[in-house]
């Protein structure tokens, strides 16, 4: 378990014109990066940097508007419309027909018995009745025929 201690420095007093191999020097981890451990180098210990992935490029999506509803289901609906709206219009013009028909014979037979009743070519006599009514004061009234 011996180590080499020959390679580590000494800590000495202050030297600013010293010069150092760059293999001596620990990287710094600057600002916003995040040590997750160390290891050890070249007879010191090396902050390990998280590293994150590379981001993944995806392809761009196709931003073009797209139908809501597909263009053939819109189609068959409107058909499908289509039919039930002219089935409902040939319905109420067959029913009204009916009606008229209907109608119109009912009214001939009104008339056929109308005819009947009255005897046809028959004279009538016309009665007239004239009625005079006098309102006075209190809600007092003279009725004369």
């Amino acid at each position: 378990m011996s180590t080499d201690h020959s390679r580590r420095k000494v800590a000495t007093a202050y030297e600013p014109t010293a010069v150092y191999p760059a293999a001596d020097l620990a990287p710094i981890p600057t600002e916003g990066t995040r040590v997750v451990g160390y290891r050890e180098y070249a007879g010191m210990l090396v902050p390990i940097i998280e590293a994150h992935p590379e981001p993944v490029m995806y392809q761009p999506r196709d931003l073009t508007p797209r139908p809501v509803i597909d263009p053939r289901a819109q189609v068959i609906a409107a058909s499908g419309i289509f039919a039930a709206g002219t089935g409902w219009g040939v319905a109420q013009v067959l029913s009204s027909l009916a009606a008229v028909g209907s109608g119109a014979l009912m009214w001939l037979a009104i008339a056929i018995v109308a005819a009947k009743v009255t005897g046809g070519s028959r004279g009538s006599t016309t009665n007239t009745t004239t009625v005079h009514n006098h309102n006075k004061w209190f809600g007092r009234s003279n009725t004369s025929a």
